[in-house]
């Protein structure tokens, strides 16, 4: 099986680190989100891997340099592709293995992905997505309970009296048999789907109900994903020379002294041993290269070199 990456978008509501950086790149926990989807797929046992890359390029290139695992990179330009194109455009690549799984760059997701390959492999289906089991009923996908065959997006139409919905989580399975039904006019991957099931090939939903998932999409969602490790939700390690303290439901430079770590409240990140709170401090995440705390007082706060950005509880 091959893998797939997703990392050409623009990340708008990440500015302004996204005007920086592309989205892919963003750090979590002093590595960057894609450098966190290789390392997944890595222990899913896939090793032969594609990237694509659109916003900002040039620095995806240079990040194959230092990334604990080769890739290669598909270039899109001059437009971006969407998922549909993307694959359209990768298909020579994705059509190397009998099959080939996709995700996207700005999730991290921590469960044991085995049971789903089997099932997938044993399976008929030309698809699987992977959906994180919603009981609201207010999920992105819909899909019949029964068979667990997959009926459209939430947002596609009326609701449908017994069927269920599910969280997408950005994770998705084909058969190289499903490149077949690409064409070059393809941007969104949801029409791909459905011509899928008119032409007799299945697309399934598989259910995750444990481990971990968080899209990395917005101010609020980076940092509590930053809090969840300090939780240890995650199971991610922070990088060598910081701290995760336990009781102060932080983490911190290990050259940091006691005096300096008792000026913080609960949930910060601080990831500049250089960093001066000035004030308090409380549920905030602190990019490197950032040295001095504003004058106010910081709370539901991220902080990077390029400006600061809030988000609500």
């Amino acid at each position: 099986m091959r893998g797939f990456i997703l990392a050409a978008g623009f990340g708008t509501r990440l500015r302004p680190i996204t005007d920086h950086l592309p989205k892919a790149l963003v750090p979590l926990a002093g590595k960057p989100l894609l450098g966190h989807t290789l390392d997944f797929l890595h222990r899913c046992g896939v090793n032969t891997v594609g990237v694509n890359a659109h916003y900002l390029p040039e620095h995806i290139v240079a990040y194959r340099s230092v990334a604990s695992a080769s890739f290669e990179l598909f270039r899109e330009t001059p437009h971006i592709r969407g998922t549909g194109g993307a694959l359209h455009f990768a298909r020579s690549f994705l059509g190397g293995d009998d099959s080939f799984i996709v995700i996207n760059a700005d999730i991290v997701v921590r469960f044991d992905i085995a049971e789903q390959l089997r099932r997938f492999e044993s399976s008929n289906d030309g698809c699987r997505l992977l959906a994180w089991k919603n009981e609201t009923g207010t999920g992105t996908v819909v899909y019949d309970p029964a068979d667990f065959h997959y009926l459209g997006a939430a947002n596609e139409g009326e609701g449908r009296i017994g069927f269920a919905t599910a969280d997408f989580i950005g994770i998705a399975m084909y058969r190289k048999e499903f490149l077949n039904l690409l064409t070059p006019d393809d941007f969104s991957i949801l029409p791909v789907w459905h011509r899928a099931i008119e032409r007799g090939m299945p697309v399934s939903i598989g259910l995750i109900d444990s481990g971990y998932w968080r899209d990395i999409g917005s101010p609020k969602s980076l940092a509590e994903a930053h809090f969840d490790i300090i939780d240890r939700r995650l199971g991610l390690n922070p990088p060598a020379q910081f701290r995760l303290d336990d009781k102060r439901r932080c983490c911190y430079p290990v050259t940091w002294g006691t005096a300096q770590a008792d000026r913080l409240g609960g949930y910060c990140w601080i990831g500049d041993e250089a960093f001066d709170p000035g004030g308090t401090i409380e549920r905030t995440v602190i990019f490197p290269g950032v040295t001095h705390s504003p004058p106010h007082p910081l709370r539901n706060m991220v902080l990077t070199p390029w400006g600061e950005m809030s988000f609500n509880e």
